[in-house]
């Protein structure tokens, strides 16, 4: 009687970890930014877009994007598939916020493999920035050369 409760416990533990095998979801943090647009139009809020390419696998993706350090808005993220090298079909599942961590998660899914181009937008609070300008002329002053420096 003993063996076979040991085997029954046995056996429940591997169907729980088989299981749990067949439900995991790929895991993807994002790469290397490939383009970046910084708007500092406004001296409150600033908008920032960047584009990844983010490899997908076939079925459910996980992305993971954080933000430690940084006074991103979280109401402001915006995740957009924006090109597919496959021509896969991606779908945007869901998103979820792990609780007290700066940081989302959006479920993708792809119906074949490949890399997909994503853009992110979201605002930030309070950037600081200055602005500079060097103004050079010619000997004569007839011409000048004027650049502007923004520092972020």
């Amino acid at each position: 009687m003993k063996n076979k409760i040991i085997y029954g416990v046995i056996l429940f533990s591997l169907c729980l970890v088989s299981s749990a095998s067949y439900a995991r979801i790929k895991l993807i943090t994002l790469p290397v930014r490939e383009h970046v647009e910084i708007q500092l139009e406004n001296k409150n809020i600033t908008l920032i877009e960047e584009e990844r390419i983010v490899p997908l696998q076939q079925g459910n993706n996980a992305i993971d994007f954080s933000w430690h350090n940084t006074s991103i808005q979280p109401e402001t993220i915006v995740f957009r598939v924006i090109d597919t090298k496959a021509q896969a079909k991606t779908n945007i599942l869901s998103v979820s916020y792990p609780p007290n961590e700066a940081a989302l998660t959006w479920k993708v899914s792809s119906d074949r493999d490949g890399s997909a181009r994503v853009r992110i937008s979201y605002a930030i609070n309070h950037l600081h920035k200055k602005y500079h300008y060097i103004a050079t002329t010619n000997v004569d002053e007839t011409q000048m050369n004027l650049k502007q420096y923004i520092q972020v």
